[in-house]
């Protein structure tokens, strides 16, 4: 119970750190992308961004999407050791994390909660470059009552090393 509470913080605080530092204006067309579709929704997240954390050897990829009444968020958090191409699943290696604040709506798959299914098809440690695809079913962790499928998951990001 332990570890679902740190994760959930953990998630948490990777949303805060998105909303936080991506907000701002920019004309640039960014070159990070993170997508899925969340029940019959397509998400793609505008201010992606993504960090490999030294301290707890983890990736961390997190993005929004904003309109005139809704924003929504999307993270996800990769446990290495992983192999390229190779499919990760299991609570403990992947978490994903979907929050939709119209609806109050916070589902989530890892330590214990949820499946989920992660393939890293690219990751270039030396540019600082990750990619790959991923698959879940996400439960609302405020009810724990409802769950979402996500499909056609995908990231192609840089990321930031920190410790």
């Amino acid at each position: 119970m332990q570890i679902k509470h740190l994760a959930r913080l953990s998630l948490s605080a990777v949303t805060l750190f998105v909303l936080i530092t991506s907000c701002k204006k920019s004309n640039n067309t960014p070159s990070n992308s993170l997508s899925a579709t969340i029940g019959t929704t397509g998400v793609n997240t505008s201010g992606t961004t993504a960090w490999y954390s030294t301290d707890s050897s983890i990736y961390e990829i997190g993005g929004y999407t904003m309109s005139a009444h809704d924003t929504t968020t999307l993270a996800l958090i990769i446990a290495p050791p992983f192999t390229v191409n190779t499919v990760v699943s299991g609570n403990s290696s992947v978490s994903i994390d979907y929050y939709d604040f119209a609806t109050n709506k916070d589902y989530f798959a890892g330590y214990g909660v949820g499946h989920s299914a992660l393939t890293v098809t690219s990751l270039d440690t030396v540019n600082h470059k990750i990619a790959g695809n991923f698959t879940a079913t996400l439960y609302n962790g405020i009810s724990g009552t409802d769950s979402v499928l996500v499909t056609n998951g995908k990231f192609n990001t840089s990321y930031t090393v920190q410790p």
